[in-house]
C-alpha cells in the first residue's frame, strides 16, 4: 500500500499506523461495568488502512480497490473542480481524531454540497472498517444490467434510462457522474455502533471452499478455493436527483436484481432491493 508519512522521526511502521492511520479510543469506564483489567484494553474504532491495492479486478475483495481504480480517483482529484472535495475531506480527516459527531456533520455536509461528486467522496471517505458494504458505483452498474435485462421484455422509456444511468462529460477515459448518484448501501448507524462496540465484526462473515473435481469425481490437485461471505443482512442507501416521472421505471428495475458480488453464477450473493418508505 501507498502512505505519505506526516512525521519524519518515526522510523517503524507499525508505529505510523498508530500515530495516522487508526483512530483508538479507551472503552468508557463511568457506562462500562466490566473488571478494572478490561477496563485498560483500547478498541480499535476506525482505520484509514486502505490498502492492499490489488491488480486483478476479479480477484479483488469488495472493501479493496484495485491500482487502476486508485489511479482514477488520483487523476479526478488532480481536477480543478475537486479543490473543494480535497479541503472538505482533509476537515473531515481532522475532525475525526477530535470529535467523530462532528466528523461526520462535516462528512455529510460535504455531500449535500457536492452531490454531482458524491461518488468520488464515497470512495476517498467509504468504511474501512471491515462491515459489509455495497458500493454506489456497485449499486448503479446491477440496476444499469437490471434495466438491460427489462429492455428485452418490455419497452422501456429510454429519456428515462439516460438521466438515470448515462455517464456524461467529456473524459472518456474515467466518465463523470450522472444526473442521479448513487450513495453507498451501509448497515444502519445503531448496528454498526453495536458490532464495532462489542467487536462482533468477525461473526458477519463466513468462509466457503470449493474444488474442481475431474472426469472420476476426484479432486484436482491446488484447486481448492475458499470465498468470503457475508451472513443474511440489511444494508440501506440513497439515489439521489432521481426525476418524479424515473420513480416508477426504478421501483420496477429493483425487482430484476437478484444476486451480487462474486461467484452469482454458482448461487452466491442472493439480494433484493427495495424502496424504504
Amino acid at each position: 500500500m501507498f502512505h505519505k508519512v506526516q512525521d519524519s522521526f518515526i522510523m517503524r511502521y507499525d508505529e505510523i499506523v498508530k500515530r495516522e492511520l487508526q483512530i483508538v479510543y479507551e472503552k468508557d469506564k463511568n457506562n462500562d461495568k466490566q473488571t478494572k483489567e478490561n477496563d485498560k484494553d483500547i478498541k480499535k474504532n476506525v482505520s484509514f488502512c486502505f490498502g492492499p491495492y490489488f491488480l486483478d479486478k476479479k480477484q479483488t475483495p469488495e472493501n479493496y480497490y484495485t491500482i487502476n481504480d486508485l489511479e482514477r480517483i488520483s487523476e479526478e482529484l488532480d481536477k480543478e473542480s475537486a479543490d473543494g472535495i480535497k479541503t472538505g475531506v482533509r476537515q473531515w480527516l481532522t475532525l475525526m481524531h477530535e470529535n467523530n459527531e462532528k466528523a461526520m456533520q462535516r462528512l455529510k455536509r460535504l455531500k449535500t454540497l457536492n452531490e454531482k461528486q458524491r461518488e468520488l467522496i464515497d470512495d476517498l471517505t467509504k468504511s474501512s472498517n471491515k462491515l459489509p458494504y455495497v458500493p454506489g458505483r456497485t449499486v448503479k452498474g446491477l440496476l444499469r444490467e437490471a434495466a438491460n435485462m427489462l429492455s428485452q421484455f418490455k419497452k422501456v422509456p429510454q429519456d428515462s434510462l439516460k438521466r438515470i444511468f448515462e455517464l456524461g462529460g467529456d473524459d472518456e477515459k474515467f466518465g463523470s457522474q450522472s444526473t442521479v448518484s448513487f450513495t453507498d448501501a451501509t448497515l444502519c448507524e445503531d448496528e454498526k455502533l453495536t458490532i464495532i462496540n462489542n467487536e462482533l465484526t468477525n461473526y458477519l462473515y463466513m468462509s466457503v471452499a470449493s474444488t474442481a473435481i475431474d472426469e472420476k469425481g476426484i479432486a484436482k490437485d491446488l484447486s481448492l478455493r475458499k470465498i468470503e461471505t457475508t451472513i443474511p443482512c440489511n444494508v440501506y442507501g440513497t439515489i439521489l436527483n432521481v426525476a418524479d416521472e424515473d420513480v416508477e421505471l426504478l421501483l420496477e428495475i429493483f425487482k430484476w436484481v437478484k444476486r451480487l458480488g462474486l461467484g452469482r453464477n454458482r448461487g452466491y450473493g442472493r439480494c433484493e432491493i427495495s424502496k424504504e418508505d
